[in-house]
């Protein structure tokens, strides 16, 4: 899946089951996204299956890396 200007879809996984594709991610404490139909949010790093989401990216070679400080500890 890539988006409209050749940037890979990450998809985000979180522990409620909800699944979002985007191709534009931030970090600021949480994870600020933009949907692939627009929408923007943000979201706790806690609330993010991380394990399932780097499954997902991994699987199709979309690299998923937040900076070391962004990691919830």
């Amino acid at each position: 899946m890539k988006a409209k200007a050749g940037r890979p879809i990450t998809l985000l996984q979180l522990r409620d089951g909800s699944m979002y594709g985007s191709p534009t991610i931030e970090r600021d404490g949480e994870l600020h996204y933009t949907t692939t139909y627009g929408g923007q949010d943000s979201v706790p790093f806690e609330r993010i299956d991380l394990e399932k989401t780097l499954q997902l990216d991994a699987d199709r070679s979309v690299p998923f890396v937040l900076p070391l400080q962004s990691v919830p500890r």
